[in-house]
């Protein structure tokens, strides 16, 4: 459902989904489907057009904003516990926010971001945070329109401390957040683009992964990519 005020729009979702993990399902047989429920109420807002009459308005530098938050529950979510898929019910409380516009001549830029609340809600570990669920992360960037062909793109990414994959008791050290620098080139040459990107442009070290044993006793990590060079 939505309402339109002009250059703002309201909006709520609800949807309804299933929670499949095919692998763990196959792993342990009994283990149930998740069944999982979102509600969301957000507002759009848009400098340059009149969205209820879908005229567009000329500004010097229009911009663009997005805000959402939502709710999500599910029954029976699915995740591992020292190597053995578990059912227990969740929670997810968030915020998503995006913004992008022009804000020079030749330069646009951009920021979302999403702050995530993620909590059992069943079981032995009602109240805990959820493994591996970013509490916060965002992206900024900045585009320099050289030409109506080039653009130079610098993106910032950022990703916030995580539990263990296995810390359901939220007892261990945290995996550290971390944050990571992108460029890229384009080149828009009649329908198509042609771009050069440097993902992790400063060559970072970070985990994107860990997890806590008792046997053999250790932390496991895995490390995330290192600088990394496209073309496409």
């Amino acid at each position: 459902s939505y309402l339109i005020l002009d250059k703002y729009q309201l909006y709520s979702n609800f949807s309804q989904g299933v929670v499949i993990d095919p692998y763990a399902m196959y792993v342990q047989q009994g283990l149930e489907r998740g069944n999982s429920t979102r509600g969301e109420f957000g507002f759009k807002y848009h400098s340059a057009e009149t969205l209820l009459t879908k005229r567009t308005v000329a500004i010097e530098h229009p911009w663009w904003l997005n805000c959402t938050t939502y709710t999500q529950r599910t029954q029976d979510d699915i995740f591992w516990l020292e190597g053995v898929p578990q059912n227990d019910d969740t929670v997810r409380y968030g915020t998503e926010l995006s913004v992008h516009g022009q804000i020079l001549a030749q330069w646009n830029a951009f920021f979302s971001y999403n702050e995530q609340y993620a909590r059992f809600t069943s079981g032995l570990y009602t109240g805990r945070s959820m493994p591996l669920v970013p509490g916060m992360q965002y992206s900024a960037g900045l585009t320099y329109l050289y030409s109506q062909a080039w653009s130079i793109t610098l993106i910032e990414r950022y990703i916030s401390q995580q539990w263990a994959m296995n810390d359901v008791l939220n007892e261990q050290e945290r995996l550290p957040a971390y944050d990571l620098v992108d460029l890229r080139a384009d080149y828009a040459w009649k329908d198509l683009v042609l771009f050069l990107s440097v993902n992790n442009l400063f060559d970072r070290k970070y985990n994107v992964f860990e997890r806590y044993r008792t046997f053999p006793a250790g932390d496991y990590y895995i490390p995330g990519a290192r600088r990394m060079w496209q073309l496409g």
